[in-house]
């Protein structure tokens, strides 16, 4: 219970379970001493505040930082009068503040974030206090290894990326636009295996867009998918794909930084996903390739959902699962299962392997947050099905669950018809690659000359323009992310990386046609 009382200088002032939340004598002296007391190493981009009560902080922050904004973690709703003080405000909530920071603030600038808590809320609410700073050090926990990922395959990308837009060559012109019927995302968790038979039952009433790792398991039941959607940069990502080498007509929604082998990226037809924030921008308007927005997601599921709400107001998922298991991780047949087989042996047998599916998985938990904390315009609009004698083992936060026999009934509306969405599509006329390849060594040249120039103007590297900004990320995103945060000018080590990144991705051009 908080009361509000008046400060014996005539302020506000109030008291938690008998644990007071400002000075009773002069509270905003208090918060100017707070603010001068406060030691911050560097200059922030952001000052976070736990529970700041009646918000007397915020002025003195804001005199001490004034190139700072400012944001506060509310512990309870009682101050949300005060709210305008601050840039941003959050409401603790323990299944989702971690995902609420790092959807603000993403990965970036994490390490330009400076977190303090208002000492006399720390007292008066004292478990929310650890939760939230629990949620905090999970947010920051998350962005280091998000960056870590990144770092680590920013030179991958780079090159797929760079395949793509040398060796793609059956673009579709695709259009988004609604279609008159729910899209079913198939995903290859182990309901998707007992959920097939209602799909093949119903089959003309919905859009079937597969990710990768269902495409085997679909093809096996003859179940063959409208689309298939695929999002993974590593070399595995090409094993999920090889059934469409013998159907190379149904439409492949492909980042651009997925690994796709070159000949399928050549013969398959393809419909180019960007997520416009990386050089495959870059490199698919310099070739003269249209491309179609995508959001940037951990799984590719996410992806897939948010293409799916562009097409059609109705979305269900099946074999969504997300969640250890007793056996495999995947319904069978998997495609990077039977290359595993070969090698199993008395040593080395099956239960070894598929008991590690049994244990708690960080990354999915990850993806399960994701969906859990997505707002009403996506969770009203998507479903997902399960097999009713097993019951999902986690709820996706407002996403409703539903059986076979509702999925059934769900479907009952939609005349089942031939879907003819993509026979009206055009392919995109596009550069041969020859000409691509040689319009790209062009302006990797001119490149170059922009990396000299800027290394010698002195300028700050957080002022550079956009089209550079992106290029620093992408082949050097660790030295760009610590001199923009100490505000520092181009060293010559981020010189170098640029250059022999930029080198190597020379390499696969002059490589081409060889």
């Amino acid at each position: 219970m908080i009361s509000f009382a008046t400060a014996k200088n005539g302020s506000e002032t109030c008291i938690k379970d008998g644990f007071p939340l400002h000075s009773n004598y002069n509270p905003e002296k208090e918060a100017e001493r707070f603010a001068a007391t406060l030691e911050v190493p560097f200059e922030p981009s952001w000052i976070i505040i736990t529970e700041p009560a009646l918000s007397y902080t915020a002025q003195f922050l804001r005199q001490k930082f004034p190139n700072t904004k400012i944001c506060a973690i509310r512990f309870c709703k009682d101050f949300i009068k005060y709210d305008n003080f601050w840039d941003k405000v959050f409401y603790f909530d323990d299944t989702t503040l971690k995902d609420e920071l790092f959807n603000f603030f993403g990965e970036e600038i994490s390490g330009s974030l400076f977190f303090a808590s208002w000492k006399p809320s720390e007292n008066a609410f004292p478990d929310i206090y650890i939760k939230v700073w629990q949620n905090i050090k999970s947010y920051i926990t998350l962005s280091r290894d998000v960056l870590g990922t990144r770092i680590y395959f920013n030179r991958r990308w780079n090159k797929n990326s760079l395949k793509f837009a040398l060796y793609i060559k059956n673009v579709l012109d695709f259009k988004i636009c609604k279609i008159d019927k729910p899209v079913v995302i198939a995903a290859s968790g182990p309901s998707l295996k007992k959920l097939i038979p209602y799909l093949k039952a119903d089959r003309g009433c919905f859009f079937l867009l597969a990710v990768s790792s269902a495409v085997r398991p679909l093809i096996e039941q003859k179940l063959l998918p409208d689309a298939v959607i695929s999002t993974d940069g590593g070399w595995y990502a090409q094993e999920h794909l090889k059934q469409l080498n013998f159907l190379k007509d149904i439409p492949l929604f492909l980042s651009t930084e997925s690994y796709l082998p070159a000949k399928l990226l050549q013969t398959n037809t393809i419909v180019p996903l960007s997520y416009k924030d990386s050089i495959e921008t870059l490199l698919l308007e310099k070739t003269g390739i249209n491309a179609i927005k995508a959001e940037r997601n951990g799984t590719v599921s996410g992806t897939a959902a948010e293409l799916a709400l562009q097409l059609s107001n109705e979305v269900f998922f099946c074999g969504l699962d997300l969640c250890s298991s007793n056996g495999f991780q995947h319904t069978q047949p998997n495609e990077l299962e039977i290359d595993k087989m070969p090698f199993d042996d008395r040593l080395s047998p099956l239960e070894t392997r598929t008991s590690l599916s049994t244990f708690t998985n960080n990354s999915l938990s990850v993806y399960r947050s994701w969906f859990s904390t997505r707002p009403e315009s996506f969770t009203s609009r998507i479903k997902r099905v399960y097999y009713s004698s097993e019951p999902l083992k986690f709820k996706l936060g407002n996403i409703e669950d539903i059986d076979e026999k509702a999925f059934e009934n769900s479907l009952k509306k939609y005349t089942s018809k031939k879907d003819a969405y993509f026979e009206a599509l055009k392919f995109q006329n596009i550069q041969t690659a020859s000409e691509r390849a040689k319009t790209l060594k062009s302006y990797f040249s001119e490149l170059r000359k922009s990396f000299d120039d800027y290394y010698n103007s002195n300028k700050l590297i957080e002022n550079a323009p956009f089209e550079l900004e992106l290029w620093f990320k992408s082949l050097s995103l660790g030295d760009y992310l610590s001199l923009s945060q100490r505000h520092e000018k181009m060293s010559e080590t981020m010189y170098n990386n640029l250059k022999d990144s930029l080198y190597g991705l020379e390499g696969i051009l002059n490589r081409y046609g060889n």
